[in-house]
């Protein structure tokens, strides 16, 4: 029985990954966003322009609102990476304290709380920009959502 479990769980997983690959190339739809890391089949700019019939002093004030929002981009990833590593070393520890644990959950979920309201206003900023026809079709894309994954089905 073992000599037929063991060649069964290594082999299994390597035919499936072999599958996918041959099937789909190197997988790229699977990841976050989509192809290449876009939302809903395009860059955000390009997209929401043509979505939203912008004109071009409107696609250039998206353009540096979503250029300043990326600008910042590195730094919220360095301090989420330093967040997780201080949480997976102290929970790792000998004898983990739940002071510390509960101080760096607290810092994390504030500075969550920061980028959120930063999106909205980012959004806010930009839809100030919009013509009353143009707020109802970002109204519009905002309601709904994210695209479903292509592997789970539809929302």
């Amino acid at each position: 029985m073992k000599r037929f479990i063991l060649p069964v769980l290594i082999l299994a997983p390597l035919a499936m990954a072999g599958a996918a690959i041959a099937n789909n190339g190197d997988g790229a739809e699977c990841r976050r966003g989509g192809p290449m890391g876009h939302h809903r089949g395009g860059p955000p700019v390009e997209m929401l322009a043509s979505t939203l019939e912008l004109d071009e002093a409107q696609t250039a004030e998206l353009t540096a609102l979503l250029d300043g929002f990326r600008g910042t981009h590195d730094e919220r990833r360095a301090a989420h990476d330093a967040f997780r590593d201080a949480a997976v070393a102290e929970l790792t520890a000998d004898a983990p304290d739940f002071a510390k644990l509960e101080a760096l959950a607290t810092a994390e979920a504030e500075a969550a709380h920061a980028r959120h309201l930063e999106g909205i206003g980012l959004i806010s900023d930009f839809a100030a920009s919009l013509t009353p026809e143009q707020r109802a079709l970002l109204a519009e894309h905002l309601e709904a959502g994210p695209p479903p994954h292509p592997h789970f089905g539809k929302r």
